[in-house]
């Protein structure tokens, strides 16, 4: 027999549960696709499936917590199916027109239907099963702020709706090319940081090495990834996906011959000197296997020729302009080394493909 306070409970449950359908019910996105509409620029999808997700997970840890059964009016899969259908428009969204739409960041995503653009875990995790990316780098949609709290770095990584960088596009292709920071605007960049879908990160770790008065790096073992702390595996599950994608991309680098990856942020040092008025914004890069699949959470040479991948705009006739063929290979990048991790994204005259800018010594790439 339940006891009173167990009663109680199970009637905040309900409540909570009640609250969170209706919440998700009157979402704009969600009454669209009610009314059959079809869904391509979906601004703002990010937000809906955390808001489902995490009403699941709220009501799901609760049920399992106090070991009700599923038969109870606080249903399971009332909020598992909104669940799938926030990721079915997404999936409707990008699916058979995803395209890798080249160019600089500024021009590549005025191509692309904002909404569209694939973070870093989703083109890691479609790389499992779409090998042509492996060759590939991408500017991807991942938002980057750093900024200081109560005396400490920090580190926010949004999704594309509060990317910074790409809502201001052209003002932050000006200010990275030329100076290269992002100076964002303190209230707007302090909503983009508390966004449901943000992440907030230490970068006070001993984990995160040292690579010049700019940069420093984390490096993951592919296959000792457990050695990382609580912190800096979060950190490396935002980039490389979550969960048991995490391990999966893993056990793709480790297959592919990549022992470790690294990604690159800010120095502690240099986000005090530059971020002490306001936060400061760079965009995102992800290299292909050749670099070892290195992510770049500091990247400010946005001016050169890459590529992302989403859905290209249509044109005036309604038609998608033609793609522009991509068949460059990153994996010809052989000009290494010896510079410092920042580069261009220039074009060589050989290629296609970009000149290298990771930052290693020459040892560390064979080539």
């Amino acid at each position: 027999m339940r006891t009173l306070d167990l009663d109680l409970r199970i009637e905040e449950l309900a409540r909570q549960y009640a609250a969170a359908k209706k919440q998700i019910e009157t979402h704009p996105l969600y009454l669209r696709h009610l009314a059959g509409e079809t869904i391509v620029d979906v601004e703002g999808y990010s937000n809906f499936e955390t808001l489902v997700c995490s009403s699941e997970e709220g009501v799901v840890a609760s049920l399992k917590a106090y070991d009700i059964p599923v038969q109870l009016p606080i249903s399971k899969g009332g909020l598992r199916m909104m669940a799938s259908t926030a990721a079915s428009i997404r999936a409707r969204a990008s699916s058979t027109v995803l395209e890798n739409i080249t160019g600089n960041l500024k021009d590549a995503y005025k191509l692309s239907i904002a909404g569209t653009l694939l973070h870093v875990d989703e083109v890691m995790t479609e790389r499992r099963n779409n090998e042509e990316l492996r060759v590939l780098g991408f500017y991807t949609a991942d938002g980057i702020l750093y900024f200081i709290k109560d005396g400490k770095v920090k580190l926010a990584i949004t999704r594309e709706p509060d990317n910074l960088v790409l809502r201001h596009i052209d003002d932050a292709f000006a200010q990275l090319t030329a100076g290269g920071n992002y100076q964002a605007d303190q209230a707007e960049a302090e909503r983009a940081i508390k966004a449901s879908a943000t992440e907030i990160f230490d970068l006070n770790e001993r984990e995160l090495k040292r690579y010049n008065d700019e940069f420093s790096y984390l490096e993951i073992l592919t296959t000792r990834y457990d050695k990382l702390s609580h912190e800096m595996r979060r950190l490396a599950e935002r980039v490389y996906g979550k969960g048991n994608d995490f391990i999966l991309n893993m056990v793709m680098l480790k297959e592919a011959g990549i022992d470790s990856t690294k990604l690159y942020v800010l120095n502690p040092e240099y986000v005090q000197k530059h971020a002490k008025d306001s936060p400061i914004g760079r965009a995102s890069w992800l290299y292909d296997f050749f670099n070892s699949s290195y992510f770049y959470a500091n990247d400010r040479n946005i001016d050169g020729s890459g590529r992302v991948r989403g859905v290209r705009k249509k044109t005036d006739n309604d038609q998608f302009s033609a793609q522009k063929s991509d068949s460059s290979s990153d994996f010809l990048r052989r000009e290494v080394a010896e510079a410092l991790p920042q580069q261009s994204h220039e074009r060589s005259d050989l290629s296609d493909a970009f000149k290298n800018e990771v930052p290693c010594t020459p040892s560390e790439i064979i080539g």
